[in-house]
This record gives C-alpha cells, structure tokens and sequence, in this order.
C-alpha cells in the first residue's frame, strides 16, 4: 500500500532535481578589480617597454629602472601569469554545473576569473561546494 505522503515527498523531490536553484554568480570584492589588472600591466611595462626611451625623472622611472637588467625574468613571470589565469579561467569553464544551462552565469564567471585569477576561483569553489553539500 502506499501512503500519500510518500508520494508527495518523491515528487517534490523529483520537481527539485528538475528544476534546481539558479547557480549564482558572485562578484570579487572591487578592491581585486583594481589591483590585479594594474599588477599585470604594470608587469607587461616593465618587461616590454624599453625604459631607456623615458627621458623624465621621476619616482616611477627610477623605480622601473632597477628592473631593466632582468627584464627577461619579469617577462617569464608574465607569461606564466596569463597562463595561470587561463587556467583558472578553463578550470572554472569545465567545472561549472552541467545541470545549470544559464550559459551567462557560466561566462561572466569564466570571464571574472580570466581577470582575476585566484580569488575568483576561490568564490567559484566555495559556491561550487556549497551547492554540492545541498544536494
């Protein structure tokens, strides 16, 4: 024989599965949108620009200056950050919920932790965990 509540308690959880809670999206405190983008140009200037050409002497020329004889090192750092964002950026792509469809969430979270890289990544995982210990 089977009781009502039975029923009801299956569907409901069927209708959950079907339709699960949107996966949000979260934004970085603004703080990282400042500074890590200004980190890694500021890293592209100092290994690409050639800073002999400026003629000024300022604070900020002085400061580049002492790293114009390891220009080659700060450029192998700045490849390996873009590909670390990268990589961050892919991880997030390939893990986000296969079960949430709404492909903007999925690309402004790829695109934020393109830009942002770790700390993204960190909201993503934490979100990511958060939802996996509710189902």
């Amino acid at each position: 024989m089977v009781r009502i509540e039975d029923v009801t308690n299956e569907t409901a959880e069927e209708a959950r599965r079907a339709n699960p809670k949107p996966f949000p999206f979260l934004f970085a405190p603004l703080i990282y949108y400042i500074l890590i983008p200004i980190g890694l140009s500021l890293n592209y200037f100092v290994a690409y620009y050639p800073i002999k050409t400026i003629k000024s002497p300022t604070m900020v020329v002085t400061f580049l200056s002492l790293f114009y004889n390891i220009q080659s090192l700060i450029a192998l750092i700045f490849w390996i950050a873009v590909f670390l964002h990268v990589a961050e950026a892919l991880c997030v792509f390939v893990k986000y919920p296969s079960k949430y469809t709404n492909s903007n969430t999925r690309l402004a979270w790829t695109l934020q932790t393109f830009l942002l890289g770790f700390s993204s990544l960190g909201l993503f995982l934490k979100q990511l965990t958060k939802l996996n210990k509710q189902n």
